[in-house]
């Protein structure tokens, strides 16, 4: 093994796929875009975070053709092709990636902005237990983290996006899952306010930046429906 813990963050790349779209059906693909814009600022930093632990960070790209795209070669970190196929395939391929360079293979989502390094540390720390996942509000997963291959199958039977899927994995596993804090991630607006009120009591400056978006994103989403209710 080359590393002791390697992270992979799971990116769309900005102007190759739509992003978002539980969200963008709810406020129009251009803001939905603009707040994922801002989401993966907060991923570059959180993935600087990591990389100052000593964690050997990757970004796992959505489209073949983005791997090389600029607003990752920016940051200096290696890109991967996530492959093809489901979600299941995807973290077969990536996990099984990562444990082939690291001890610890760690899958991030990049819809979570409010995270921290800190907050994620247990995950690669010395005495961490085989398997460590991060409980998203929303029944999945924000983080998962495995000293232990994982067969492509286990991940390839989930049910994702699913209010069980952290279930489903944990049942398969037939193995002890500790679990780190449950945290939010955004899919829609309601998930964006949860994200929102989740953000670090002294957030980054791209923490405060998605923070601001999506509070003024809110306010003129109330404001209409006030509007709305005072129509003739």
């Amino acid at each position: 093994m080359s590393a002791r813990a390697a992270a992979a963050i799971f990116v769309r790349t900005p102007g190759l796929s739509a992003s978002k779209t539980r969200l963008a059906a709810e406020v129009g693909g251009e803001t939905a875009a603009r707040l994922y814009g801002l989401a993966l600022a907060c991923a570059k930093e959180l993935a600087a975070g990591l990389a100052a632990e000593g964690v050997a960070v990757f970004w796992a790209v959505a489209e073949a053709d983005g791997v090389d795209d600029p607003v990752w070669r920016a940051t200096g970190l290696p890109s991967v092709h996530s492959g093809g196929g489901d979600l299941g395939a995807c973290l077969a391929r990536v996990y099984g990636r990562l444990r082939a360079e690291a001890d610890a293979a760690i899958l991030l989502g990049s819809d979570s902005p409010q995270l921290t390094a800190a907050d994620l540390r247990p995950a690669w720390a010395a005495d961490a237990p085989d398997f460590v996942a991060g409980p998203a509000a929303d029944g999945g997963f924000y983080l998962f983290a495995g000293r232990r291959d994982v067969p492509a199958e286990i991940w390839r039977e989930v049910e994702y996006s699913a209010p069980t899927t952290l279930a489903q994995l944990e049942e398969k596993l037939a193995a002890p899952v500790a679990r780190l804090g449950v945290q939010p991630d955004f899919d829609d607006l309601a998930s964006l306010r949860a994200v929102r009120a989740s953000m670090p009591a002294a957030p980054s400056a791209a923490q405060a930046a998605f923070a601001a978006a999506a509070a003024a994103l809110d306010q003129s989403g109330r404001e209409s429906l006030v509007s709305a209710r005072n129509m003739p």
